[in-house]
């Protein structure tokens, strides 16, 4: 058949069907009847719904989804912080993970258990569950709620600062504890009045001033005679005051004298001072600061954020959370500084959403403070590896923070087998600071830099403006002793988190 000639190819000039026809035909039929089974077996069993609609294609159904036509935004999407968009459509600019309408990472008003709708700010408070149900910062008799007409409020006799809790004669610090007249920091030891930490010197944060905040003043209970003992009324205390703020106990340091940072003589005597401790330097710290009593436990940071990063959960609520990235480290702080109604120190950015301890990461930040001086921030932040040395050494040139005996003020491979231990159960350093050799690396504010002491500034160093690493310092409990010396410097990424690094926060004082 040639082209053009009119007709159909299978049909033959006369209309007449070919061969070829009666395939057509039989698929025709086929296809009819596969077309009228679905409909009658519909009519027989019931017809199945018709697919949900999405209009923007973001994998979330249009009845679900709080913006159908915005693929931004759906229940499907993490969470950008503090933008003021709601990406997962849970109805706050955060994440609410107990649906009760305040989220837990953001906003003016922070959920402070995001894991249980009863709590949250605005809350009614229960007298006598134990926990901070208007998350006001108050837990029942200590909250105004509970307590109202009580003129000693949060701060009595029967609160968390009085005589009888942690700080009293009974408790950790008192006579018969790690701190006492046998143990490393007794009056021949570095805490001693011959010492850089006694009555006569310039940066002891224990005065003999009977009236800082804090202080016992209480006639009833006698001065003893023991120097050494934390907490109690004697004006020779170490450390007769810290600050509770959130949870957390501070002490001030008293800055103004030089100090000599890096391979010291101590460290030189012990011998393993490496290249980046290089060369011994005089620095002067020009602002006094509080710094943490102890690293940051897991119970600290479960008070304020409801995710544990920790891998030692077993080790207990008064162990260090560990396993913080940089980052969440920095988020952490900024908590505390919204707890406590002061501005961040770290302004964020590009960071993925997450919480902090579930894996919060950022890629940059800026210092929220003039011409981005970390000392003159606001609010809570990491100490400088400058500041973190001068608490750790207390003006001493002793190997180890508090002693030249590091079982004396430190857990490590040498003494125990545990990942980690319950923090100030060994004795303290001159300033009252526990575990600052051993026990959990802390992360510090500054970058690293091998070379950075030589060039560095003697007054007040921040660290390098930029970098690939981050410096942590301290040493864990399955660390040689070696790396426990108060010079020891390690360095990782902003976003290495490991079982062995935890956190220590600081301010500068207000």
């Amino acid at each position: 058949m040639s082209e053009g000639s009119g007709t159909s190819p299978g049909w033959s000039t006369a209309g007449s069907p070919t061969p070829a026809d009666s395939g057509v035909s039989k698929l025709r039929s086929m296809r009819r009847t596969s077309l009228l089974l679905p409909l009658f077996a519909c009519f027989l069993l019931g017809c199945p719904p018709d697919a949900p609609s999405d209009s923007d294609g973001d994998g979330a159904p249009d009845a679900s989804d709080c913006a159908p036509d915005d693929p931004t935004r759906s229940p499907l999407i993490s969470e950008i912080l503090n933008d003021g968009i709601d990406q997962n459509c849970d109805g706050v600019d955060g994440n609410d993970r107990d649906g009760d309408g305040y989220a837990s990472d953001s906003g003016d008003e922070r959920d402070c258990k995001d894991d249980d709708a009863a709590v949250h700010p605005g809350a009614d408070e229960v007298c006598d569950n134990g926990q901070d149900d208007d998350c006001d910062g108050l837990t029942d008799a200590a909250d105004d709620d509970c307590a109202e007409g009580d003129d000693d409020d949060a701060a009595d006799d029967d609160d968390a600062a009085d005589d009888d809790d942690a700080a009293d004669d009974d408790d950790a610090a008192d006579d018969d504890d790690a701190a006492d007249d046998d143990d490393a920091a007794d009056d021949d030891d570095a805490a001693d009045d011959d010492d850089a930490a006694d009555d006569d010197d310039a940066t002891p944060p224990g005065d003999d001033d009977d009236s800082a905040a804090g202080d016992d003043d209480d006639d009833s209970v006698p001065d003893d005679d023991d120097d050494t003992d934390i907490g109690d009324d004697d004006d020779t205390d170490i450390n007769p005051t810290t600050i509770p703020v959130q949870g957390i106990d501070f002490v001030e340091i008293t800055a103004g004298t030089a100090f000599d940072m890096g391979c010291t003589a101590a460290q030189v005597a012990y011998g393993s001072c490496q290249a980046g401790e290089l060369p011994e330097h005089s620095v002067t710290l020009t602002n006094n600061f509080w710094l943490a009593e102890t690293p940051i436990t897991q119970g600290q940071w479960l008070g304020l954020l409801p995710d544990n990063p920790s891998f030692d959960i077993s080790c207990g609520m008064n162990c260090p959370v560990e396993s913080l990235n940089w980052w969440e480290a920095q988020a952490f702080a900024n908590t505390v500084s919204y707890e406590e109604g002061l501005p961040d120190c770290y302004l964020q950015t590009g960071c993925n959403g997450l919480a902090a301890g579930a894996g919060f990461e950022c890629t940059s930040f800026t210092i929220n403070a003039t011409n981005g001086n970390i000392y003159e921030c606001e609010g809570y932040r990491l100490p400088t590896e400058a500041e973190w040395e001068y608490a750790a050494r207390a003006g001493t040139d002793l190997v180890f923070a508090g002693s030249d005996t590091l079982s004396d003020v430190g857990w490590y491979s040498g003494n125990t087998s545990s990942t980690h231990e319950p923090v100030a159960t060994l004795a303290p350093n001159g300033w009252g600071l526990y575990d600052m050799s051993g026990n959990v690396y802390e992360w510090t504010n500054d970058y690293y830099e091998e070379t950075y002491y030589p060039a560095g500034p003697s007054t007040d160093p921040t660290g390098p403006a930029t970098g690939t690493f981050v410096t942590f310092r301290g040493a864990s409990a399955s660390s040689l002793e070696s790396s426990c010396r108060v010079s020891k410097r390690v360095s990782n990424t902003p976003t290495y988190a490991w079982g062995t690094v935890g956190i220590r926060l600081a301010r500068t004082a207000p």
